[in-house]
């Protein structure tokens, strides 16, 4: 619907897709045509009131009469038709809280007049025109209405809007099992009016229930058990004043538990242990909204936020940062359990370096063990029999049983070799008598020339070969060499 001045002009356009060749004008559903021409816009001057109505065109081809359009409503009057005014987050509300009013109209490139009384207010050019009153107090109280104007012509004035100041004070809230599987909430007004209304909000004040023109200052809810490990509910109260709603202020919280709150997580990021210097940052994280971390090094608060998680950074770690810290949080003025502790440690870096020191004397002396043993390993494996001078020698041989003395007699007439073994005999002054005898077995080496010759030997070196086994006589039980 659009609106227009008396004495003033419209153009009313019948769009159609097709080679129309006449153009039908209908007026409030009648069948009297109010005008016929061969172009599909109608142009209407000089209104008046008696051209108010619903009006419809229709089209003519060659032959055909099309269906009749969707209707439109002329409104012609001396004045704008008024707006609309609203008040957020109501009309009436506590001392010291903030009124937004608000009037809006249809028609743009408007001026608003905002009016209390008979006093004008102020004067605005927009759409939607908006006007805030802060810190409510009894004095801005009163009926608020408005009007617009547009090229000098004014629009009606809005219903009257009542703005006003009610204390009402926050009821209280109570809670008891009501049966196995119900709980009982009782919400309580401080004061009694003729008609009250009663509202149960949860955790994020959403209206889950409501008792509507209630007789009496006490309302009871019934809620389902937790289906969780707690839930939280509150209560207020509105009485009626006029055509509006006194809002009460919210109850305390009422907090169902069945537990304590679970204690946060704490961890450090990149790691707990870092270097002088190095950044390190710790967050602690809750899975419940609303809540407030206080952070611990040792006994002492370092932090206390109500972000989740709570990060605090430790910008060029020092030997003074490193201790174990903790946290934990608050909501509805209940703690939840300490998190477990977090050790930042501080490498210090005198410690490190005797640390790889002497790691790399343990390496060292591993590798050397290593190359010892290969070494003699190769040697016992690849090494020329000893040489033995041309007159008498004695030598020691210990194996893991017994000390034996071998002796090489060379006899340069009978060119012959002996050699003679002492056995179980560890202490120097052991009696040749109390030595056990044993059994020697020379094997000879044939062909001696070329093995001394392989082994690079110089003659007239003697060199004598033999192999000393180990025996176990079995009738006996002796060890024979």
């Amino acid at each position: 619907m659009d609106v227009d001045m008396v004495g003033g002009m419209v153009y009313l356009i019948c769009n159609n897709s097709s080679n129309a060749k006449q153009f039908y004008l209908r007026k409030n559903g009648s069948d009297d045509i109010i005008k016929e021409q061969s172009t599909p816009i109608f142009i209407m001057t000089h209104l008046s009131k008696s051209d108010n109505g619903l009006y419809t065109c229709q089209y003519k081809t060659t032959s055909e009469l099309s269906e009749l359009s969707d209707p439109v409503y002329l409104y012609v009057n001396e004045r704008y038709p008024p707006p609309t005014i609203t008040a957020e987050p109501q009309s009436i509300v506590r001392t010291g809280q903030d009124v937004t009013i608000m009037c809006n109209s249809s028609y743009p490139n408007v001026i608003f007049t905002l009016f209390k009384g008979d006093s004008q207010v102020v004067e605005k050019t927009a759409n939607p025109f908006i006007h805030v009153i802060h810190n409510m107090t009894t004095e801005h109280t009163g009926q608020y209405f408005c009007s617009y104007k547009k090229l000098n012509i004014q629009s009606d004035f809005s219903s009257p809007l009542l703005i006003g100041v009610k204390d009402l004070q926050k009821p209280s809230l109570i809670w008891e099992p009501y049966d196995e599987e119900k709980l009982n909430i009782s919400c309580t007004a401080p004061e009694m009016a003729k008609r009250m209304w009663f509202r149960l909000l949860n955790e994020s004040k959403d209206v889950i229930d409501e008792r509507k023109n209630v007789k009496q200052n006490q309302v009871d809810f019934f809620v389902p058990h937790l289906e969780q490990s707690y839930a939280i509910y509150y209560c207020m109260y509105r009485i009626r004043i006029g055509g509006n709603f006194a809002d009460s202020l919210i109850s305390d919280a009422a907090v169902i538990m069945e537990a304590m709150f679970p204690p946060p997580t704490i961890t450090a990021e990149p790691q707990s242990t870092v270097y002088p210097g190095q950044n390190v940052t710790i967050m602690c994280t809750s899975p419940y909204p609303n809540i407030v971390f206080t952070l611990f090094k040792g006994d002492a608060v370092i932090e206390e936020n109500d972000n989740n998680p709570l990060i605090y950074v430790i910008h060029n770690a020092k030997k003074e940062h490193a201790g174990l810290y903790s946290c934990w949080y608050t909501k509805f003025q209940i703690q939840s359990d300490l998190s477990s502790p977090l050790s930042i440690d501080l490498i210090d870096y005198t410690t490190l370096n005797i640390i790889r020191i002497l790691l790399s004397i343990l390496i060292l002396v591993l590798m050397t063990a290593i190359v010892v043993k290969h070494f003699k390993s190769s040697r016992g494996r690849k090494s020329r029999p000893p040489r033995l001078p041309a007159h008498r020698k004695n030598l020691a041989v210990e194996s893991d049983y017994t000390m034996m003395e071998v002796m090489k007699i060379e006899d340069t007439q009978e060119n012959s070799t002996a050699l003679t073994v002492q056995t179980d005999c560890r202490e120097k002054s052991c009696d040749e008598k109390e030595a056990k005898e044993v059994m020697v077995e020379v094997m000879p080496i044939e062909n001696s020339d070329s093995l001394e010759k392989s082994l690079d030997l110089t003659p007239p070196t003697t060199t004598v070969y033999a192999t000393i086994n180990k025996v176990i006589d079995a009738d006996e039980q002796k060890t024979c060499l």
